[in-house]
C-alpha cells in the first residue's frame, strides 16, 4: 500500500494506493488500518469492504460515538467547494 500527505493542485490531499494484494485482503474481509503517525494525520484511517453500503454502516455503528457522522455515495453527499 501506498501512502501520501501533500497538496496537489492547490488542495491538501490523501491518497492511497492499494496493490493487488491489499485488494485481496478486502476480499477477505481483513481491514487495512493506517495508522496516524504513520503519515502525521490527526486520526486513524480504517479501510474495509462488505457488500452494500447497509453491511458496512451496521459493522462500523457499535464502535463510533452516538455523535459520528457517516455518508455514502447515494446520501448526504458532502458539497464540493
Amino acid at each position: 500500500m501506498l501512502k501520501a500527505k501533500g497538496s496537489q493542485n492547490g488542495r491538501d490531499v490523501f491518497i492511497i494506493g492499494l496493490s493487488h494484494m491489499n485488494l485481496d485482503r478486502l476480499r477477505q474481509d481483513m481491514p487495512i488500518i493506517i495508522h496516524k503517525e504513520e503519515v502525521g494525520i490527526p486520526f486513524d484511517i480504517s479501510i474495509f469492504s462488505l457488500p452494500t453500503e447497509e453491511d458496512l454502516e451496521k459493522a462500523i455503528r457499535p464502535n463510533l460515538t452516538k455523535d459520528a457522522i457517516v455518508t455514502d455515495h447515494y446520501r448526504n453527499r458532502p458539497k464540493r467547494h
